[in-house]
């Protein structure tokens, strides 16, 4: 199961709070909903780099379209990401999320 990340302020200054006390990525899952692309590819390479370890869910393999459909939406692009379960979107979204949390300011 997927926990959507909640937009609202409150949410997020707790969120700020919270992930300032967290580990450094390299200790946290991260799971990438994949369709073999290029998007796909580059998430995991991101995640490798950061020196975290991943696990990739790859469509047709582990999951029809249908169900990522359903679990992330019709308009949900290839790749989704979450971190420790909380889903924070496609590729772009997580850049902004890992730099908005400094994840991508570490040594």
């Amino acid at each position: 199961m997927v926990v959507k990340v909640d937009k609202s302020q409150e949410f997020v200054n707790s969120g700020q709070k919270l992930i300032s006390e967290y580990p450094p990525l390299k200790e946290k899952p991260v799971t990438i909903y994949s369709d073999g692309g290029q998007e796909s590819e580059r998430a995991c390479q991101l995640v490798t780099a950061l020196g975290g370890k991943h696990i990739e869910y790859k469509l047709d393999n582990d999951f029809t379209k249908q169900q990522f459909q359903m679990e992330f939406g019709g308009d949900a692009s290839y790749p989704q990401i979450t971190l420790e379960g909380v889903h924070l979107g496609s590729l772009k979204e997580a850049l902004h999320f890992l730099q908005e949390h400094g994840y991508l300011n570490r040594n």
